[in-house]
């Protein structure tokens, strides 16, 4: 992060991960720099599988957070040179206005923002006394102390070949100047928004997707992301969608729906769209509810009713769906998709601690523009009859219907228990 258009393209490169896990090889390569792609290896954020860049724990241990600038603070703190500099520059700056006679000052600034890292600093006094001032810190003139300090950061710099000067600019808008710094990192409270992170290697399932009930039955906790969906993609209810981040398959993690392969550029049908949505955990979840809820239109009485009726805002746009399973009481489907997911054998991940309204609008209004589902008078969510048609043909009704007969019933006691 050297420069305005490295910071750009950095920040392109986390919006992508926490749209979508992971990144191909060649979209890592196009926006981020040396420096970047060594921040995001270095700090074991991310791990580089079949050339495939995947999110790991660290990195997932910093969510939720409020907005891509906090999260770009909480990878730096994770970064260990980057660290271990900051606590040197600390260190010595604790110690230079103690010699100066500060002695009540500096023992605020460490109980009130600094009491987390009071060993790390400990440990850094030490080592300059021991390799850079040659006597104790308490008989060290300030003189010695500045010079010594400074020695240590360029050759923490030298030794990490990253210029952590431009990191303090980016982070906290002052660089070159210690007691900026140190000042500017205190108002911030840098250390203090340190989170409880994994801190070992980084893991997700290693294994490759193959299709979603592999998953089910080898539940491994694979991540989904809620697809980032822009219904503008439809033109007039026309089919309009060209290829993109959004419609991309993708090796390790469920995001994007599984519509063209990288590089790929095909005309696509209605029914090649909905078989890409079919292979997806959220909306597979709402089609097989979808489908008991058609069973039982069909039967007339079901053991496991479930009722689906959409929200909608002014302008007549999805919001969200109200399920119920035949009783007065009902949940909302952002509010039980991670529990639902969890029982599948999935983890949901929120970046920003919860579903995001537009994606969850964008999913519920473009399956129905996708003529998988549609609303009727009385704004219930229902499958779409060519699509039930479609779901009972021969090539489709074993996976689709029958095999996923003992999760679906799995879906419907997570509902039933929450209600």
């Amino acid at each position: 992060m050297d420069d305005e258009n490295s910071h750009i393209a950095f920040r392109i490169i986390l919006n992508y991960l926490i749209d979508f896990g992971e990144c191909s090889d060649e979209e890592i390569h196009r926006n981020c720099n040396v420096q970047d792609l060594k921040l995001l290896k270095d700090s074991k954020l991310v791990l580089v599988l079949d050339k495939t860049w995947i999110i790991g724990n660290r990195l997932l241990g910093l969510f939720p957070v409020k907005d891509v600038e906090q999260l770009l603070f909480g990878i730096c703190s994770l970064h260990p040179a980057y660290r271990r500099y900051l606590i040197v520059l600390i260190a010595g700056e604790i110690t230079r206005h103690g010699l100066e006679g500060a002695m009540d000052l500096t023992e605020d600034w460490v109980v009130k923002g600094l009491s987390g890292v009071v060993g790390e600093l400990n440990q850094i006094l030490n080592e300059l006394e021991r390799d850079y001032l040659e006597t104790s810190v308490k008989k060290a003139s300030i003189g010695n102390i500045v010079r010594s300090n400074n020695n240590l950061l360029e050759d923490i710099q030298h030794e990490a070949s990253l210029d952590f000067n431009a990191w303090n600019k980016e982070l906290f808008g002052v660089s070159g100047n210690n007691e900026a710094v140190f000042q500017a990192l205190l108002s911030r409270q840098f250390f203090q928004q340190e989170r409880s992170v994994i801190n070992d290697d980084v893991k997700v399932s290693p294994s490759k997707i193959v299709d979603i009930n592999t998953d089910l039955s080898n539940p491994n906790s694979r991540l989904v992301f809620f697809p980032p969906l822009d219904i503008q993609e439809f033109e007039n209810g026309e089919l309009n969608i060209q290829p993109s981040p959004t419609w991309r398959k993708r090796q390790y993690v469920y995001s994007s729906i599984p519509l063209w392969g990288l590089n790929e550029d095909i005309s696509v049908t209605t029914e090649d769209l909905q078989n890409a949505f079919c292979q997806h955990p959220i909306p597979w979840i709402l089609i097989q509810l979808g489908n008991v809820q058609y069973t039982q239109s069909v039967m007339g009485e079901s053991d496991k009713p479930i009722l689906m009726k959409a929200l909608r805002d002014p302008e007549g746009s999805i919001t969200d769906i109200k399920i119920s399973t035949g009783q007065e009481r009902t949940i909302l489907f952002s509010t039980i998709l991670p529990e639902l997911l969890n029982s599948l054998g999935f983890r949901l991940v929120m970046p920003f601690g919860s579903i995001e309204e537009k994606f969850l609008s964008g999913l519920l209004n473009t399956l129905c523009k996708a003529h998988i589902f549609y609303l009727d008078s009385n704004n219930q969510f229902i499958l779409d009859d060519g699509f039930v048609n479609r779901l009972n043909e021969r090539s489709q009704r074993k996976g689709l219907v029958k095999y996923p007969k003992p999760f679906r019933n799995l879906l419907f006691e997570s509902i039933k228990n929450r209600l």
